[in-house]
């Protein structure tokens, strides 16, 4: 697994077989993207190695991927651009094993790879001519790269490129011109390599990781030689190992805190490092680490400074000061000492008559010679974790180191004389408690070792002795010589027998040390690894497969030596004599010496490549069974939902023509309506005007301003019902054009206000507005003006003189509300519900004997709907109404 976090604090998780993993810790939401054959642009592998962010001014990643090359990915949309090897195209990329990325500048890529044989593992990508540059490892040229597999491309803060190799050790790289075409004309090679005769050279060839730390000091992981100091003045090299305190020499990953300690993952653990006083801190997964082995390039620091590893079994995030040290000294104390006696066991308290915090001397006589101790440390942060050491006075001068799983000593048939057992411990952070505590035993001298019997049984024995001898001695060399010579023969019939058998057997068997080198194998296990028995043995895997597969076998076979439990029958790649990629089915037991302690494993393989191949061939024909009874019960659900689907298409024509015939019911009764309220007004202006023109001249002024003004009123509502039903209408044929946009309410509100200002005046109706600037909604323009309009001339209707109106609006992140409210006649509860229905006629009189349809209402329902919002009424007869719409207050919401 390997781990980035972005500029906008996004979490991205590479996995092996899972993909790119997003998480966002803000709204704690994951999201995968997996390698979709049929989708060319999914990313082109599960299988995850490296990410880096570009510094591009828009957003995109890079990923290596292990077996599909390079992808470059864009999070907005989801999308990858994948880069692939292929040896018949010049300049494209020279491997689709892509362990480790480097932006160099906005328009040049550093890719390292696995490399093959017809190419080296360094490319160089020019983003401005689409190609890539290979730079070839040249065996005995010195100033090209050291291997054709790169771990790791690094640039320092003086613009050095740093490259660590699979045994070309580290190679600082000076670019002259990163634009040349020619690799030669694109800089400068220096290789750092372990040398035998040189103890201040780097001390392992396999270089996996690199940083800088903020004295500027190159820090440089390596595959077996743990942590290297790089001095660049001097170009020498400082070792910290294991020995040193390091847990593990496998460093794949180095990151530095804010006080300059260094975090590393190894292979065995985690280690933090004070540069300054040389000492290690280790942690593994009794700490809470996902496991005790990391990946390869699977380490990085956040902004906020919260360092993230990833490893095998997941990825660790923390923030390093709330690691910390425990600094209290354990109390030890022993908690139960017992002595034997043949067959029977003593507690020594009761021998003693004492407890076991005031008993310091014990004296036993000889028969009781068998003591065990048992102590613990009064430490229980990290119980786990504890260390003890203990040792006899008199019986062994050394410590015996042990752990929490082991708190107890045995000690059998102690000759007689004088003991100390002495017992100390330390905590989980190494702070020992150096006094420690103890007991004295004193064991009597047994009377039959007293001098005067000794010498008594010595003189008998040394007679007896000598006649015994002198007899026997003729007869044992007569026996000896025989046994000798039919030991020689059986001995070498049985090693030929069983050579011929191991050698014959179709499994790889072989049998290694410690250190997991071959110290013994068959045939087969020469055969697979392409080379003799003779040239096998003193190897390991790394001199015959690729790091990552080496590295797995050489960690299992060390759990197994460190734990001493065997592996039975697991699965396991391998390859056989062709270099094929075969399932090999695996038995790894520990190797014990004649005190019990594993000093290697015993192996045996066993290619189950065939037998996997019949699996999978009886589970696909077992598949394509079950696919052919689906399609057949699909079969059988299509023929049944078009049966369904008739029904329903009969169904829904029954229920057009319904639908049909109360529409035109309705178009009859609306146009009855319309007519019905058309003639009122226009009987009005035709009796004024009629009315006017007889008697002009016998009126006065006043009187004909009068008339005049009725006249005024009467055509302004016919025009208003001819306008709605012109608007009304074009909805019912979808010709009135729908164009959201963002419209600022305040504005509408205003110039709405103006228009009716003089029909305010004339009614001494107070309009007073609310709404503020900046509310903003996404709608149709023209449509929420035409809504407005009505609302408030409905409310001008039916306020009396000297009544109010009131606009307000409200709004969240996703809508805006507008309400227009008035003081005046209000509506019954029983007309509310007809309101806004055209097929419900509800029509009043203004105060001032304004005529209307409702006909507005519908269509501001309409107009309210097609714009994404809602219309409601809030009335009570006699005190006013409230109308409230609301609309969506941006793009996205809508």
């Amino acid at each position: 697994m390997t781990v980035i976090v972005d500029s906008e604090d996004i979490l991205w998780l590479g996995t092996r077989n899972r993909g790119l993993c997003r998480y966002d810790k803000a709204s704690d939401q994951f999201k995968i993207y997996s390698h979709n054959p049929y989708n060319i642009n999914s990313i082109s592998s599960n299988n995850v190695l490296t990410i880096i962010e570009s510094s591009s001014e828009r957003k995109y990643f890079w990923v290596g991927t292990d077996g599909g090359g390079l992808c470059k990915f864009y999070p907005g949309s989801g999308t990858f651009i994948n880069y692939h090897s292929d040896e018949n195209k010049p300049n494209t990329l020279c491997n689709n094993h892509v362990y480790t990325l480097l932006e160099y500048d906005s328009e040049h890529l550093l890719i390292g790879t696995r490399g093959s044989t017809h190419c080296g593992g360094l490319d160089i990508f020019n983003l401005k001519t689409r190609k890539f540059i290979d730079v070839k490892n040249i065996q005995d040229q010195a100033k090209s790269p050291g291997s054709k597999l790169v771990y790791k491309i690094f640039k320092d803060r003086y613009g050095v490129i740093w490259i660590g190799t699979k045994g070309g050790g580290l190679n600082k790289f000076t670019i002259i011109n990163i634009d040349a075409e020619k690799p030669e004309d694109i800089g400068l090679f220096k290789r750092y390599i372990s040398e035998a005769d040189n103890p201040q050279s780097i001390n392992n060839n396999d270089v996996l990781t690199i940083y800088e730390d903020k004295r500027s000091i190159l820090w440089v992981g390596t595959g077996g030689g743990g942590l290297n100091r790089f001095n660049r003045n001097k170009e020498t090299f400082t070792h910290f190992t294991e020995e040193d305190g390091l847990a593990n020499n496998i460093v794949y990953g180095i990151l530095e805190d804010d006080k300059n300690n260094l975090w590393i993952s190894t292979g065995n653990g985690l280690s933090k490092f004070n540069p300054k006083t040389k000492e290690f801190n280790n942690y593994d997964i009794k700490d809470g680490l996902q496991d005790n082995v990391f990946n390869l390039g699977a380490y990085f620091k956040s902004a906020s400074g919260e360092l993230y590893f990833g490893g095998v079994n997941g990825c660790n995030s923390f923030y390093p000061d709330s690691v910390k040290e425990n600094l209290h000294i354990p109390e030890i104390i022993i908690t139960k000492f017992t002595l034997r006696k043949k067959d029977s066991v003593i507690d020594a308290r009761e021998y003693a008559n004492k407890s076991l915090r005031t008993l310091k001397e014990i004296k036993l006589p000889h028969k009781i010679n068998d003591i065990s101790f048992e102590f613990a440390a009064l430490e229980y942060s990290s119980p786990l974790k504890n260390k003890y050491k203990y040792k006899l006075e008199g019986y062994n001068s050394d410590w015996i180191e042990t752990d929490a799983s082991r708190r107890f000593a045995n000690y059998t048939n102690l000759n007689h004389g004088k003991y100390l057992f002495r017992v100390i411990a330390s905590n989980e952070d190494g702070n020992w408690n150096e006094e420690g505590t103890g007991i004295s035993i004193i064991i009597r001298r047994p009377f039959w070792k007293s001098i005067w019997f000794i010498l008594s049984l010595i003189i008998i024995a040394a007679g007896i002795l000598v006649i015994t001898m002198i007899t026997w001695l003729k007869k044992y060399k007569l026996e000896k010589s025989e046994l000798e010579k039919k030991a020689r023969d059986s001995i070498f019939d049985e090693r030929n027998q069983l050579r011929t058998l191991i050698d014959n057997m179709p499994d790889v068997i072989y049998i290694k040390d410690s250190q997991s080198r071959f110290i013994a194998g068959n045939k087969k296990v020469a055969a697979v690894m392409g080379t003799s028995l003779k040239n096998l043995i003193g190897k390991t895997d790394f001199d015959f497969y690729t790091y990552e597969l080496a590295s797995r076998f050489y960690n299992d076979e060390q759990t197994i030596i460190k734990t001493g439990h065997p592996k039975i029958n697991y699965e396991e790649p391998g390859l056989d004599e062709k270099g094929n990629r075969i399932v090999v089915s695996t038995t790894k037991i520990p190797l014990k010496n004649k005190n019990g302690e594993v000093v290697g494993i015993v192996g045996i393989g066993r290619d189950i490549t065939r037998l996997k191949n019949v699996e999978k061939e009886l589970r696909e024909n077992s598949e394509d069974l079950q696919n052919t009874n689906q399609l057949l019960e699909e079969r059988q659900e299509e023929i049944q939902q078009q049966s369904e689907e008739l029904a329903v298409q009969t169904e829904n024509l029954t229920r057009a023509n319904k639908e049909l015939e109360r529409l035109n019911k309705t178009k009859d009764k609306f146009f009855s309506i319309i007519a019905h309220d058309l003639k009122n007004p226009f009987h009005a202006i035709i009796g004024f005007s009629e009315l006017l023109s007889k008697d002009f001249h016998d009126m006065d002024d006043k009187q004909k301003i009068g008339l005049i003004e009725l006249i005024n009123v009467s055509s302004e509502s016919a025009f208003s019902l001819l306008e709605n039903l012109l608007q009304w209408a074009r909805t019912q044929t979808d010709k009135i054009k729908f164009s959201p946009e963002n419209i600022d309410i305040h504005s509408i509100v205003e110039s709405t206000l103006n228009l009716h200002k003089i029909s305010a005046e004339k009614k001494k109706i107070e309009i007073k507005s609310h709404v503020k600037k900046n509310y903003t909604a996404y709608a149709d323009k023209n449509m929420v003006t035409t809504v407005i309009r009505n609302l408030v001339s409905n409310a001008l209707k039916f306020t009396k003189s000297n009544g109010k109106i009131e606009i307000s609006c409200d709004g969240t992140e996703k809508s805006v509300e507008v309400t227009i409210s008035d003081n005046g006649v209000g509506i019954n509860k029983d007309n509310i519900d007809n309101l806004f229905r055209i097929d419900s006629y509800y029509s009043t009189s203004g105060t001032l004997g304004e005529s209307g349809t409702g006909l507005g209402l519908i269509i501001c329902k309409e107009f309210i709907e097609k714009n994404g919002g809602k219309i409601s009424v809030v009335s009570e007869e006699g005190k006013g109404s409230a109308f409230t719409f609301s609309l969506p207050a941006g793009k996205k919401a809508y």
